[in-house]
């Protein structure tokens, strides 16, 4: 439980504050109450165990309170000034100054809702770099490899951070969204091709109340985790160095118009060498390993309920859509439309 105090000579802001529905919505918070007089802003403070404080910013103009003394007793503590005053010059020296965040006046519910989500998700970066960089690292390694344990590690990294946010769901929930956003970062640093080949909304980090319980999370984890990792283990033959360039240049340029004659140019070797070598090497023709990999971009473009078919058939470098339809059916053996239609449930 985080609890949230005020400081304000102005009643009506710890008012205010104290009367939003946030408490009520965010249950990991708690409303510890306020203080008018700022000289007594640091016992208050460390009686109340607050995490967080609102300060009225006319009150340290005012030399009431010391933001300085609060942050030097109390160095994990995060300041939010609340201020009439929202010019370029106030909100720099506040951040200068060390300031967590700046809420102008009047107060609204969203405002408050906002920076306390920020809490959860400042608070989740820390804990990330100081308690679970290196089992986190260490999925994003087994994804990277293609490894089959890559659920299992999943397991491991969503049973650390319940284990040690065991009393706090909601947070929980939230630092596993910060979390699932930094393996994927680090996963896309160590594969940077890998990024055309998964969904990044499926990693991005949900800043509001939108939680689930901790099955739900780790379904949604291992699906997309697992899902980057057979992909990497799809093409894990394009680690022999004899076609690791042939293939990689078809990777890289997957949105682009490919043939045999632009993949050679590419790379700098010879139409029929490029052909022989990569069918002898991985058991596909360089033909078809253009379209297969065409097919899962396509796959991936799916995805986004906001792109046309048509888009979608001119981003990977088809200019004509029933074509690209023709194809994906082949290979697939539905049509982009059916395929749409069967993943857009686990989506929503």
């Amino acid at each position: 439980m985080y609890k949230i105090s005020v400081i304000s000579s102005d009643s009506s802001i710890s008012e205010r504050i104290a009367a939003s529905p946030v408490w009520q919505r965010l249950n990991d918070f708690e409303y510890a109450g306020s203080i008018t007089d700022g000289h007594e802003a640091v016992d208050f403070l460390k009686r109340t165990g607050a995490a967080m404080v609102f300060i009225y910013a006319a009150d340290i103009n005012n030399a009431q309170v010391s933001t300085d003394d609060i942050m030097a007793e109390l160095p994990g503590i995060y300041i939010v000034l609340v201020s009439e005053d929202t010019t370029f010059e106030a909100v720099r020296g506040g951040f200068i100054s060390g300031i967590f965040d700046y809420l102008p006046l009047p107060l609204y519910d969203s405002g408050i809702e906002e920076i306390l989500l920020r809490l959860y998700s400042d608070m989740g970066g820390r804990y990330i770099n100081r308690d679970l960089k290196d089992i986190a690292g260490l999925l994003a390694e087994a994804v990277a490899d293609g490894s089959p344990k890559t659920g299992a590690q999943c397991g491991r990294v969503l049973d650390k951070i319940y284990e040690d946010f065991g009393e706090e769901p909601f947070t929980a929930y939230m630092v596993a969204e910060k979390a699932k956003t930094y393996i994927y970062d680090e996963l896309m640093r160590r594969l940077p091709w890998l990024r055309k080949f998964v969904y990044k909304n499926n990693f991005a980090y949900c800043a509001r109340a939108c939680g689930s319980d901790r099955e739900g999370v780790y379904r949604k984890w291992t699906e997309s985790f697992c899902a980057a990792a057979d992909t990497v283990r799809k093409y894990a033959m394009l680690d022999n160095p004899l076609i690791n360039n042939i293939g990689f240049y078809i990777i890289n340029h997957v949105d682009e118009r490919l043939s045999l004659e632009e993949v050679s140019g590419g790379v700098f070797l010879n139409k029929s060498y490029i052909s022989h070598i990569f069918k002898k090497v991985s058991g596909v023709s360089l033909v078809n390993f253009i379209t297969e990999v065409k097919m899962d971009r396509a796959k991936i473009l799916l995805m986004d309920p906001e792109i046309k078919i048509y888009e979608i058939a001119s981003v990977i470098g088809y200019n004509n859509p029933e074509y690209f339809s023709r194809v994906f059916k082949s290979v697939t053996g539905i049509t982009p439309n059916r395929y749409r239609s069967m993943i857009k449930a686990p989506h929503n």
